[in-house]
């Protein structure tokens, strides 16, 4: 079942997604792992008045999702273009969309992790630990906003 992570006790998480399936499964897994705080909503644009009142230090958001889908809400999350703080908040985005084209929109849109529905404990378990406590170096540049896109760091 699941484990309580203590490195989770003091974190906490926006979840956004408009189908309820999804957004309750993440939340009890959140909630097994033992994070602090967990905030969800239906769809993008309600969960700004959300971040700005209540600072979290990550999102899950899905990929499909009506009137704003997730990619295009980071893309500008990301531009500063709904609030210059919010534009280094760590995202994981949730999709079903698996092709190789898709996956580079994805990387390319500046979140900083993805993981494929249907997701599992572990997956999402091991995308919030790279959120949280490996997050990849933050790159601001006229072409791309977004975390670091290589996975392996040459030293």
């Amino acid at each position: 079942m699941f484990t309580r992570d203590p490195s989770f006790a003091d974190k906490s998480v926006l979840v956004v997604d408009d189908n309820a399936y999804h957004l309750r499964l993440a939340v009890e897994v959140l909630r097994g792992l033992g994070l602090s705080r967990i905030l969800t909503c239906a769809n993008a644009t309600e969960s700004l008045d959300l971040l700005r009142l209540n600072p979290v230090d990550a999102m899950v958001i899905s990929w499909r999702m009506e009137p704003i889908d997730g990619l295009s809400f980071v893309r500008n999350l990301r531009r500063g273009d709904y609030h210059g703080s919010l534009r280094r908040m760590p995202t994981l985005l949730l999709t079903s969309r698996s092709t190789a084209a898709e996956l580079e929109e994805a990387r390319n849109s500046g979140i900083d992790e993805f993981l494929l529905k249907p997701f599992t404990t572990a997956g999402l378990t091991e995308r919030l630990h790279a959120l949280l406590h490996r997050r990849r170096p933050f790159v601001d540049s006229p072409v791309y906003i977004g975390p670091c896109r290589r996975r392996k760091l040459v030293s």
